[in-house]
């Protein structure tokens, strides 16, 4: 049984390590840009950030990608309406599915990222 907790508390260790390592990324990044980051969420796959002139994010195999605000042509639902979606010069840029992230967090996060 103490050797079950142990390893449940090294897995959640881990998984709040990578959250860090991706939250750090992103900032890092955002601050190379000379950005101030003004609105940044967690979800299982990826961490989400926007400045006033950008959208960051880090996917779970640490990929970074970055879009700038004035390259966003919609924020909106997506098919079925179960994920909000990022559309960035005609392509799918960002998914992000409501179920695992809180409804006052997307909605933070996407006010920063309507299209100007």
């Amino acid at each position: 049984k103490e050797e079950e907790e142990a390893e449940e508390a090294r897995r959640a260790q881990a998984v709040a390590d990578k959250k860090a390592s991706r939250e750090e990324a992103v900032r890092s990044d955002a601050q190379a840009d000379k950005q101030e980051v003004v609105a940044l969420i967690h979800g299982p796959d990826c961490v989400v950030a926007a400045t006033k002139t950008a959208v960051y994010f880090v996917t779970s195999e640490g990929e970074m990608r970055k879009a700038l605000s004035k390259d966003i042509d919609k924020v909106g639902m997506g098919a079925g309406g179960a994920s909000m979606v990022l559309i960035v010069k005609g392509e799918d840029f960002l998914e992000l599915k409501m179920e695992d992230y809180a409804m006052d967090d997307l909605g933070m996060l996407f006010s920063q990222l309507q299209p100007s």
